[in-house]
């Protein structure tokens, strides 16, 4: 508790240093808390520092929204047999029957295209998720843990810090970033991970680019900081904590936050809209964009408004990839998976 009344604090002295409006406050971080567990457990008993149960006592809270419909055709969303109970962070695949999943306490799920099995790889807690390929996949976590699916065994590689990675994004195999805490940005160039300038100290959630020489990272505090091919470059903070970012091209980049906020760049300036819930996560395939967050929440834009769809599930939601836009998958807690499709 302490933490988040020292990062409000913090916050608060910062808007009004910055001469911000009282409506314009930055809200606690929430998904450091949500994401990143107390201690080697991840799941265990412990109380994360915004005083929730840590992992898999926390189903999110009940929704109250007006659902309108479940999207295209006959898919629907439906719940898929994980085989765990942990907390699942991300989700990432190469197709409809390579599909890979993480989560606390080194969770690591695969899908085959029939069901999902348990690989062992380590006991870290994994937040995230993302490959070039199905023989080029990887994952990053807790204690500066970076792991590489080489299509037959899952290998650790060198990180070069013990800082928490949250998340991980690449326009090539040998394009490669990660972030996590205290601003910490790396690069893979095929060879080796290397530390890059990122011009922040605040914790780094999310990571997407349009191609190598256009990246964004966002996170706590509304910080976010783009890189242009030569150099990381801070850039106007976002009104809360922004927990994930993803786009279709430089002029349509889609970001989520603590609040219910989500913000869309033209290529020149950000425009906000608001969700129903909290939100954790953004995906998009082309022009399709889906956020996802507490309560169960999933929602696609449609006709510039986000629209929530019946997901039959009231669990916090952290993660979201797809093949097509009629076979989604997303993860939470509780080893949380739901299809749709």
């Amino acid at each position: 508790m302490r933490r988040r009344a020292l990062v409000s604090v913090l916050a608060c002295a910062w808007l009004v240093s910055a001469g911000c409006s009282d409506d314009s406050g930055v809200k606690p971080d929430s998904r450091v808390d949500a994401r990143k567990s107390d201690g080697a457990t991840g799941d265990g008993p412990g109380v994360l520092s915004d005083g929730r149960p840590d992992g898999s006592t926390k189903d999110g809270p009940k929704s109250d929204k007006v659902f309108v419909g479940d999207g295209a055709g006959a898919a629907k969303w439906q719940s898929v047999v994980s085989g765990t109970s942990l907390t699942l962070n991300a989700i990432w695949g190469s197709d409809p029957n390579d599909v890979w999943a993480g989560g606390y306490s080194g969770a690591l799920l695969h899908w085959d295209g029939s069901k999902w099995s348990t690989v062992n790889a380590t006991t870290e807690d994994i937040y995230g998720l993302w490959g070039s390929a199905k023989n080029d996949v990887w994952a990053v976590g807790k204690n500066g843990l970076i792991l590489r699916y080489d299509g037959t065994s899952w290998k650790a590689s060198t990180s070069g810090t013990k800082d928490y990675l949250f998340d991980v994004w690449g326009s090539a195999k040998d394009d490669i970033w990660a972030v996590g805490e205290k601003g910490t940005i790396l690069h893979y160039d095929g060879a080796s991970w290397k530390a890059s300038t990122s011009g922040v100290t605040s914790l780094l959630h999310g990571v997407w680019g349009s191609g190598r020489n256009d990246v964004w990272a966002v996170g706590q505090l509304g910080v976010a900081t783009r890189y242009d091919g030569t150099q990381w470059k801070p850039w106007a903070s976002f009104a809360t904590n922004v927990n994930a970012i993803w786009g279709s091209a430089a002029n349509d980049v889609w970001a989520v936050g603590a609040d219910k906020s989500t913000y869309h760049f033209d290529g020149t300036t950000w425009g906000n809209k608001t969700a129903s819930q909290p939100l954790w996560g953004v995906f998009g395939l082309g022009k399709e964009f889906w956020v996802i967050g507490d309560g169960g929440d999933v929602e696609r834009l449609v006709g510039g408004a986000w629209v929530p769809e019946s997901t039959g599930s009231t669990k916090a939601l952290y993660g979201i990839w797809g093949s097509a836009a009629n076979d989604l998958w997303v993860v939470g807690v509780q080893g949380e998976i739901l299809r749709y499709h």
